[in-house]
């Protein structure tokens, strides 16, 4: 159950037993509601999260707990975590936009995808020992909004999916492949939200 000025802001298995877990705020206040079987969430305080802004949740350490990575002033944080609670922070000091994440090299543990101010897209792996942004073959993508990773080519990676009003590209396929939307395509665009 929640309090009075709960917000939930994302789901996730955040101690890898394979149940889901919420992350709730209250104002600055962070905490995880862990699962447990036959009685009510166990509440664990994580601390405080002003003026941040969350991006992403995966698990980007590969340890089976989903970890969250946030927009701060100063670039990004990841939180990563272990039995329930953050065990590790890394500040990220970089200037682009999340707009994804997902396992893009099949190693099994997630990596961000971030857009910089010219639309180019990278891959950052945030658990790194010195996380480096990687281009990918997408070199503007200014227009195309996040849609999801998943792995389309069956290769044990999975491709970034972007689409627009027009189009559709992929990010981990060859040249990025950009699949126009015809009028009488299966495929139809959306409203992506910001």
């Amino acid at each position: 159950m929640l309090a009075d000025g709960d917000r939930v802001l994302a789901a996730g298995d955040f101690d890898g037993d394979g149940r889901g877990d919420v992350l709730v705020a209250n104002g600055d206040a962070v905490r995880v509601r862990i699962s447990v079987p036959g009685a009510e969430p166990a509440t664990r305080d994580l601390g405080t999260a002003a003026q941040s802004v969350l991006a992403a949740v995966a698990d980007f350490d590969g340890n089976g707990s989903d970890d969250l990575v946030w927009r701060t002033a100063g670039g990004l944080v990841a939180w990563l975590f272990a039995g329930g609670a953050p065990s590790t922070t890394i500040e990220l000091a970089v200037d682009a936009d999340v707009i994804g994440a997902g396992d893009f090299d099949g190693d099994g543990a997630a990596e961000l995808a971030l857009r910089d101010a010219t639309g180019r897209v990278y891959v950052l792996h945030p658990n790194a020992a010195e996380p480096t942004l990687e281009p990918t073959d997408l070199a503007d993508a200014s227009a195309f909004g996040a849609v999801g990773a998943v792995d389309l080519d069956r290769d044990g990676s999975e491709e970034l999916v972007l689409a627009s009003a027009s189009a559709i590209r992929i990010a981990g396929l060859p040249g990025g492949e950009l699949l126009p939307l015809a009028p009488d395509s299966p495929w139809h665009p959306v409203q992506l939200l910001p």
